[in-house]
């Protein structure tokens, strides 16, 4: 759609409620529109003197209804801080290219682009940087592109650090949007199941507490990636194990060169949830529910985040700064980027965490393979998919956990105890699988 004319129909809007605010290309020789691959940003000139946030931000749903009455389709447009943004009619990704990988430094993680007159910036950070601390990646699963930031953030990451000065341990429960990452030459420990994660999280621990005690940053930083938090400390075990070791880690992680990289749905619902957002040095939210997500995740009124498109959109929070909106930069093939990264660096081994050897084992109790393997099938048989918002959910029928635990215990087994325990965790691993199908198959 003509830029030209959805101007002159916002400037109609703004003329019939006495907004004092104006439309504009250009301003005193300075562009007021930029034109983003994914939405037109309008930076409103105020002429009124009694012009408030509060009220353009009111006048959204009017601005919306003319909009959609000229584009025949239904249209969002999100304000904050005196930019409009309207959505393009055909929004198109960000594609991370060559030129925008240029000129990085070691530890530098490139985000995005923030556009503002009278050129767009890269918006990067990087870990030396004392303000960065650890950081948070939340909004709504496969909406609002998080997989695909945290892919570029850390490939890129890994492009411009050597395995000698950066080592990565990555959980991803769900093994899908971490998996490209498993054969890096940076990675010293990989968990897709449960009882990996517990023995990584265990070893990132006893690394901290070997710095603290060695009274050393190393020069070497270590990343633990997550890749979403809520699929970890809903299984009662991780959730007792983060509990112990997460408070340590978030105070006394980044000044020992020991950094988190989180993924989150919404950290709010989540036990650790205020704890985790004042721990977070850098905040990246993209498309949540509503407003009320949208300020306690950002811990501010009227950012918006709600009103995000996803695809890649998101408000970047930088500490106390204020908030600003990226778009993040689209990895087309992260495949390909990890190979290019081997390449670089080449086919490196590092050893495994200290503390996190198969010997220390907190989750072996029975023999877990020989259980999973004679509750799989009843499992199956009493499991129904429930439709939900995410597309992924489902429950066990009536009687299923019974059947489960009779499976592995045996006829008339107890249902109670640690039987109960054990089939409980049973049914947290055999429900993972199930979303992990799903999730596979819409990747392919």
């Amino acid at each position: 759609m003509n830029p030209s004319l959805e101007g002159n129909i916002l400037n109609r809007v703004f003329a019939e409620h006495n907004a004092g605010v104006w439309a504009m290309f250009v301003h005193k020789g300075s562009p007021r529109l930029m034109v983003t691959p994914a939405y037109n940003a309008w930076y409103l000139v105020r002429f009124g003197q009694a012009v408030t946030e509060h009220s353009i931000r009111e006048l959204l749903p009017e601005l919306n209804r003319a909009l959609r009455s000229y584009r025949k389709d239904k249209v969002t447009c999100r304000y904050e801080d005196g930019v409009l943004e309207v959505p393009r009619v055909k929004p198109a990704r960000l594609d991370l290219t060559d030129t925008a990988l240029g000129g990085l430094s070691e530890y530098d993680m490139l985000l995005g682009a923030h556009y503002t007159p009278p050129r767009p910036r890269r918006v990067k950070v990087n870990l030396l940087d004392p303000y960065v601390g650890h950081i948070m990646v939340a909004g709504t699963t496969r909406i609002a592109g998080k997989t695909t930031l945290k892919r570029v953030a850390i490939s890129t990451l890994a492009l411009n650090t050597s395995p000698d000065r950066l080592h990565m341990v990555m959980i991803d429960l769900k093994g899908v949007g971490m998996s490209p990452f498993k054969h890096l030459p940076h990675i010293r420990g990989w968990a897709s199941d449960h009882e990996e994660a517990g023995r990584l999280i265990r070893g990132v621990a006893k690394e901290l507490q070997r710095r603290v005690e060695a009274e050393s940053t190393d020069s070497t930083k270590l990343i633990l990636v997550i890749d979403e938090l809520a699929d970890l400390i809903n299984f009662r075990a991780l959730n007792d194990l983060f509990q112990e070791h997460f408070p340590t880690i978030a105070t006394r992680g980044a000044e020992m060169g020991i950094h988190l990289i989180v993924g989150a749905q919404n950290p709010s619902r989540l036990s650790l949830g205020a704890q985790l957002r004042t721990q977070m040095g850098i905040k990246l939210v993209g498309h949540v529910e509503d407003a009320t997500i949208a300020k306690s995740l950002t811990g501010r009124e009227g950012t918006g985040a709600h009103l995000l498109p996803g695809m890649g959109s998101f408000i970047y929070i930088n500490g106390g700064d204020s908030p600003i909106r990226i778009q993040g930069y689209y990895l087309a093939d992260v495949n390909l980027m990890v190979d290019r990264i081997r390449q670089k660096w080449g086919d490196v081994k590092l050893p495994p965490l200290v503390g996190a050897d198969r010997k220390n084992r907190k989750f072996s109790r029975r023999d877990w393979e020989t259980d999973l393997q004679a509750a799989r099938p009843v499992f199956g048989a009493n499991w129904k998919w429930v439709p939900g918002s995410s597309g992924i959910g489902g429950e066990l029928k009536e009687g299923g956990k019974k059947a489960i635990i009779e499976a592995v215990f045996g006829k008339g087994a107890d249902t109670g105890g640690s039987n109960n325990k054990r089939a409980n965790e049973i049914i947290e691993h055999l429900t993972a699988e199930k979303e992990r199908e799903v999730l596979y198959a819409e990747a392919r």
